[in-house]
């Protein structure tokens, strides 16, 4: 469903979006930084690929699909870096408009076909540990 890559686009608006509304940015940014660590570590252990479609249409969706899909490698797949980085942003942000944009989010890693159900449920995880740790630093300041 190509209108959904507007969707996975948006997965770093939302992590800007998080960043703007933060007093401090330390915690959060430490919290990325360790979703970035252990996702790289298993990309590096697990290498995964997904077979893509053929975009044939070519409306404005399809248009940004095809930039996405030469952009991004059909590579690296568990654990969805967009779940861990937007699902850990919706939790930090804990408003239902941040929930919400992050099952957009979710459901368009599978619409544009950038990822399969597992690569979510890993994500899911790996955001879990990095608010998780970003909640254990706001603990001590």
């Amino acid at each position: 469903v190509p209108f959904f890559v507007i969707f996975y686009i948006s997965a770093y608006f939302l992590v800007f979006y998080t960043l703007w509304e933060l007093e401090e940015w330390e915690p959060f940014a430490a919290g990325m930084l360790l979703i970035l660590t252990i996702t790289n570590i298993l990309f590096f252990f697990f290498p995964g690929e997904i077979i893509r479609p053929t975009i044939i249409n070519k409306d404005i969706w399809a248009v940004l699909l095809s930039w996405i899909y030469t952009l991004d490698k059909p590579h690296n797949l568990f654990p969805s870096l967009h779940i861990s980085l937007s699902f850990m942003s919706s939790l930090v942000l804990n408003k239902k408009v941040a929930y919400f944009w992050f099952i957009l989010i979710a459901f368009s890693t599978l619409f544009t076909k950038q990822h399969y159900f597992f690569d979510i449920l890993g994500g899911l995880l790996v955001g879990a540990i990095g608010f998780t740790f970003y909640q254990s630093l706001k603990k001590k300041q």
